[in-house]
């Protein structure tokens, strides 16, 4: 085995975690998509489906502490709820979220996300007060709030 093929196998296999070895390849985009509805209504906001993890390395892609939250018109977070460790080798993961607030977005997030090329779905309450726009971010700077990873009190209806 020649040493670059070495080398290259031990980043792969050895050294994942270090900058430059961790991050996903070029043209290797990894997508973090919700199937499911949103919905507001008598002052409730729910939501329902799944996450679907996709592309970068299937048996490398891991995201811990990965939950949803709920922002106001102003950018103050609302709530959160725990969707746990997100696998992109995993399939679907189920998300409920009930709260007894109507938010104006709603936001997948991670500390984990981010890190290399990525798109992850948020929502935008329409201006009727009803429904969500679904909207991808390919970074954080592309959310129209500043993600607050702290505990927060969490989602209750």
């Amino acid at each position: 085995m020649k040493l670059t093929t070495k080398i290259a196998v031990g980043c792969l296999l050895v050294m994942p975690a270090l900058a430059g070895c961790g991050t996903v390849p070029a043209g290797e985009e990894v997508t973090i998509l919700y199937d499911g509805s949103v919905n507001a209504s008598n002052g409730t906001f729910h939501m329902q489906g799944d996450l679907i993890a996709g592309g970068g390395i299937p048996d490398y892609e891991v995201y811990h502490d990965v939950s949803v939250q709920l922002y106001a018109n102003d950018g103050t977070k609302l709530c959160s709820t725990s969707v746990g460790t997100v696998r992109a080798d995993a399939g679907r993961h189920n998300v409920s979220v009930t709260a007894a607030i109507v938010p104006k977005y709603a936001v997948i997030t991670s500390p984990d996300f981010w890190h290399g090329k990525m798109v992850v779905n948020y929502f935008e309450r329409e201006p009727n007060g009803r429904k969500y726009e679904k909207r991808y971010a390919p970074s954080r700077e592309e959310l129209p709030i500043t993600v607050d990873n702290s505990i927060s009190k969490p989602c209750s209806g």
